[in-house]
């Protein structure tokens, strides 16, 4: 109990740090490449294009998906997955990238994961208003449920940094696991009903849906951008799966990265 209370009195005196942290983080990602911090937008822009030439205008043929055209049910919850996916990776490096860092005796290393989290929130934030002008411009809002993207944004950075403190705590000892991490976000990726309509499952298989955390965030982002619904508990069974995912990856991410943190600055 005394390792999570001091985990959280040390995060709460290193928060007048963070905005800049922040900006420098951000700032720093694409540093000396000649498009600078566009490549953060490019990136997930070039892959949003191709999925979208392959599904709507190959496969998909133009059909909507719920009732809406699929290009904004996919974008709807792609922006979702992208923030997620970005934000795990950034995160699991905080204590390498800064290792310099580490032996400062009075800096509060905890600090850094939720530094790199919100540093993804930046590009995140101008896909959500892009996609949100694109629904408008295909009529479905501005929608009073589009007042729920608060709170799946929170549960997202909540989510991300829990797995971020762990991931980056046992990442100084195993440097593999950014590679690792970077296939199974992959994995996850086609695992999470992002481009695929989860209702094509057969019922007996609809259970390992819930249990995917990121199907609860995925699915707030459409409800509240593309489909008009409130999703808060419009799935039950994902809801408590995602809420016992959170509650299990925050307690692990902060008893495992306080206790390896002693070590931190022999093992870098």
């Amino acid at each position: 109990m005394n390792k999570i209370n001091s985990f959280f009195n040390d995060l709460i005196a290193g928060h007048k740090l963070a905005p800049e942290l922040v900006r420098r983080d951000f700032a720093s990602r694409h540093a000396g490449s000649l498009f600078g911090v566009l490549w953060s937008f490019i990136q997930p822009l070039a892959l949003m294009l191709v999925m979208w030439l392959v599904f709507e205008l190959g496969f998909k043929q133009g059909q909507r998906v719920d009732g809406v055209p699929f290009s904004i049910w996919f974008f709807s919850g792609f922006i979702a997955w992208s923030f997620i996916s970005e934000a795990i990776l950034a995160s699991s490096q905080a204590i390498t990238q800064y290792s310099f860092l580490v032996k400062k005796v009075n800096f509060k290393l905890n600090i850094l994961v939720p530094v790199r989290v919100y540093s993804s929130l930046y590009v995140h934030l101008v896909f959500v208003v892009l996609i949100l002008v694109l629904a408008a411009a295909l009529g479905l809002g501005p929608t009073k449920y589009w007042l729920q993207l608060p709170y799946f944004l929170i549960l997202s950075s909540l989510l991300v940094s829990s797995m971020g403190w762990l991931l980056s705590a046992v990442s100084v000892f195993f440097r593999d696991l950014n590679q690792i991490l970077v296939v199974a976000m992959q994995v996850a990726f086609w695992g999470t009903p992002v481009f695929w309509d989860p209702s094509r499952l057969p019922k007996n298989l609809s259970f390992l849906v819930d249990m995917n955390p990121f199907y609860y965030l995925v699915n707030g982002y459409r409800s509240a951008i593309a489909l008009n619904q409130w999703a808060f508990f419009s799935h039950p069974s994902s809801a408590i799966s995602f809420y016992i995912s959170l509650f299990g990856f925050s307690f692990l991410g902060i008893v495992v990265f306080q206790r390896l943190r002693p070590s931190f600055a022999d093992a870098i």
